[in-house]
């Protein structure tokens, strides 16, 4: 099957269209990005997984309702939500799996604004 025209456009594939102008400094600002997404989630795992992490997050929980899970939830969504947002098309991967991606980047941002929002009116209201 044919790469869409776009898509060549996008990348400079084609001999007779110059390359994107700034697009390697846009690559790499976009590898950073999935790097930082990568950091949250081994910081969110480390955080529920090892004993320092729980004790933690324990003290935290004692002070707060929602504190433990807010502590590693928080930033494993955030990590998910940048990992899902540059990885599929940094790999090249098809329209319809970025755009899935996408999807799934959009329902983890709402999902921890509704448990952030959750959260704090736990707070006010205790």
């Amino acid at each position: 099957m044919a790469t869409p025209l776009p898509a060549l456009y996008a990348r400079g594939l084609r001999r007779d269209v110059p390359a994107r102008k700034g697009g390697t400094m846009l690559q790499v600002m976009d590898w950073i990005i999935v790097g930082l997404g990568g950091g949250f989630v081994v910081l969110s795992l480390a955080l529920r997984l090892t004993p320092r992490g729980k004790a933690r997050l324990a003290s935290t929980a004692s002070k707060r309702l929602f504190g433990a899970y807010i502590g590693w939830i928080y930033p494993l969504f955030t990590g998910l939500g940048l990992l899902s947002g540059k990885l599929p098309r940094l790999l090249g991967a098809p329209y319809a799996a970025v755009m899935v991606f996408d999807t799934v980047g959009l329902l983890l941002a709402i999902a921890l604004g509704v448990l952030m929002i959750r959260a704090a009116l736990r707070l006010r209201a205790g």
